[in-house]
């Protein structure tokens, strides 16, 4: 004998009806905030944590001073918030191809590559083993590491910056965005057969949003400002002696 609570199907028909209320409700805020031209207000802005601390930070102080009537509101998280729902206004995302429901900038293609502290930086040229920090991805090994070099010590993270916390203290090498292993001077870039690999940035709104005045020009001054970053992004910056390694 089954337990428990079975929906009814006049009770279906009441969750599906208040969730097509809940989706009309969201759209026509959206189009109301879309209509809006006046330079004053919320806006929320999600982006990867390690992106708000090494990139945004004097870019939401300037913006903040020419805009005091905006209030923002910054998420610093990993997850894709839903910009349909309303979660955020303006997100900065880390991918290849964004939703079309989405517009915006390609801002660069931020780079990534293989970072560690200067002791293992040594043992690179001449040794095929290491120990290593990955995100943990249920792979015996991350996609990064070369095929016919060995692990000493794996140590898995859920999380890039406690990644790069660990690469930093010495626990092992492991791949970080460009725009934070070459502004970081304790670490050494890895050279070949540790590949930099590159992804797209973006910067994106809802379609409803787009003529938002608040919002317009969040976007607008972001844009210029981590384009002003793009060497960096991309890892094109030319690098110290120190924070590169040869073969």
């Amino acid at each position: 004998m089954s337990e428990g609570y079975v929906a009814t199907a006049a009770g279906k028909d009441v969750v599906q009806t208040a969730q097509r209320m809940d989706d009309e409700a969201k759209i026509l805020s959206r189009r109301i905030v879309g209509r809006d031209r006046a330079l004053e207000g919320a806006v929320r802005i999600t982006v990867p944590a390690f992106l708000a601390e090494t990139l945004l930070i004097s870019p939401i102080a300037e913006f903040r001073s020419l805009y005091p009537r905006v209030e923002l509101q910054v998420i610093a998280s990993y997850e894709h918030l839903n910009l349909s729902k309303r979660e955020a206004d303006v997100a900065v995302r880390i991918h290849d191809k964004p939703p079309e429901t989405l517009i915006g900038y390609r801002l660069a293609d931020i780079a990534f590559a293989v970072y560690g502290v200067k002791h293992y930086a040594d043992r690179a040229k001449g040794s095929h083993s290491l120990s290593i920090v990955a995100e943990d991805d249920n792979r015996d090994q991350p996609k990064w590491w070369p095929a016919k070099w060995r692990i000493d010590q794996l140590t898995r993270v859920n999380d890039p910056t406690l990644a790069h916390a660990l690469i930093r203290a010495g626990v092992g090498v492991g791949r970080l965005a460009c725009c934070v292993g070459d502004l970081e001077p304790t670490l050494f870039r890895l050279p070949n057969p540790f590949p930099v690999g590159r992804t797209g940035l973006w910067l994106l709104t809802h379609r409803d949003l787009r003529r938002t005045a608040r919002v317009r020009a969040l976007v607008d001054f972001l844009s210029e400002a981590m384009r002003a970053r793009r060497a960096l992004l991309e890892g094109r910056e030319p690098p110290s002696a120190r924070t590169t390694v040869t073969a």
